[in-house]
């Protein structure tokens, strides 16, 4: 190619000559009229030769120089997996060498050949990479031609965290997971292998986390994840879960409804077996009471804001279970009046809340001793009751209601 440049380059310093030779050889020819013009005509038809290389002899030269560089498609590399690709020229000069820069890391590029080859890695995403061929050494003793290069890098799943191994007890719950990077979406199936068998656990799905709930021997053995996208797949490690015998928690008693007064305590408890150790939550509407975690709940003095729905949460290494609910009540005390005499007996009147039991009792001081008048049994349903004090005698008395 080198010696092909060679001539057109001879020819363009001869035109540039030959302007000059026709003014000095027409001075030196001599006289004769017919070879002198002859001579003129020639020199003339060179000269303008000449003029004309003087307006395009420069653009055939650009020309030569002016290949446009064809590469592969906009690349997409894959991290872990060999990738190989050539550069190649339209218009064909002979290449010294390339360049390619920047080269996502793992590739390399053979300067002679045009090819880039290797392994990509720790790569992700998106670059724009300038390719560039020269004829000679350098820029400048040769063509030279570049163009840009979007290069797009994705990866096989790649497992950051393996799968766990896991002890539980039977009835309880065991959960294994992975961690994956790569290009999204990632897809997670999980597979046991128990006596020897490998079976698929569920389905194909986005989630890396597996959850074996109410677990039975039956499921000791082996499990691994295998995460796969559109570019490879990857399987985890195998892990084991081995099952232990023990038996979660059961309630034998639950709390039973209380109803209680403004500022009277109130009172919950309960029982439950199964393997040890078993620890309790109460909760009150659902939302954990703080450090309330043994078999029972005494509320000192309740209010109003007391009044609602309590359970407790059993909990050991096979599982959870919670009892049935229970209601607390909060109603205001009692007032007992006096509603006159009717006969020789003083009557009064006691509103009585459903499931309590009240008593009256009767002082002829206020300070006491006081002396139970009658016990009320309790009621289904709130009420009014009329009582008689049932004493004939005209002492001075003072009456009180009482209930637990």
């Amino acid at each position: 190619m080198k010696l092909i440049r060679f001539y057109p380059l001879l020819l363009t310093a001869l035109l540039q000559v030959l302007p000059l030779a026709r003014v000095a050889l027409t001075d030196s020819l001599p006289s004769a009229p017919g070879a002198s013009i002859l001579f003129k005509w020639a020199a003339g038809a060179i000269a303008l030769l000449g003029g004309l290389h003087a307006v395009v002899g420069a653009s055939a030269v650009v020309g030569i120089n002016s290949p446009t560089l064809t590469t592969m498609p906009n690349m997409t590399i894959t991290n872990g997996l060999i990738s190989s690709n050539r550069f190649t020229l339209t218009q064909v000069f002979t290449v010294d060498h390339w360049t390619a820069t920047p080269l996502p890391p793992g590739l390399a590029l053979n300067a002679t050949s045009g090819r880039i080859t290797g392994t990509p890695t720790n790569f992700l995403g998106t670059m724009t990479m300038v390719v560039m061929a020269f004829e000679g050494s350098t820029a400048l003793n040769g063509a030279t031609v570049s163009t840009n290069i979007f290069i797009t890098a994705v990866s096989k799943p790649i497992l950051t965290n393996q799968p766990v191994s896991v002890t539980n007890s039977t009835g309880g719950t065991a959960s294994f997971n992975v961690v994956a990077g790569g290009t999204g979406p990632l897809q997670y199936q999980w597979f046991s292998i128990i006596a020897a068998v490998t079976n698929p656990v569920g389905g194909t799905t986005t989630n890396p986390l597996l959850t074996l709930p109410n677990l039975t021997a039956g499921q000791a053995g082996s499990y691994f994840a295998v995460i796969t996208n559109l570019y490879g797949r990857a399987t985890s490690s195998i892990a084991t879960l081995t099952i232990s015998g023990g038996t979660p928690p059961a309630f034998t008693a639950h709390p039973a409804d209380v109803t209680a007064f403004v500022g009277r305590p109130a009172a919950f408890s309960t029982a439950a077996t199964g393997t040890a150790p078993v620890s309790f939550q109460w909760r009150k509407d659902g939302t954990n009471l703080v450090n309330e975690t043994a078999t029972n709940l005494v509320l000192a003095a309740v209010s109003t804001n007391d009044a609602g729905t309590y359970d407790v949460v059993a909990s050991n290494v096979t599982g959870t279970n919670t009892c049935l609910a229970a209601t607390l009540t909060v109603v205001e005390r009692p007032l007992l009046r006096v509603l006159g005499l009717q006969g020789q007996n003083e009557l009064m009147s006691l509103p009585v809340m459903p499931n309590l039991t009240y008593a009256i009792e009767f002082a002829t001081s206020a300070a006491g001793p006081w002396t139970t008048l009658t016990n009320l049994p309790p009621v289904a349903v709130a009420t009014n009751l009329t009582i008689p004090d049932g004493i004939t005698t005209n002492t001075a008395r003072f009456y009180r209601v009482r209930s637990p």
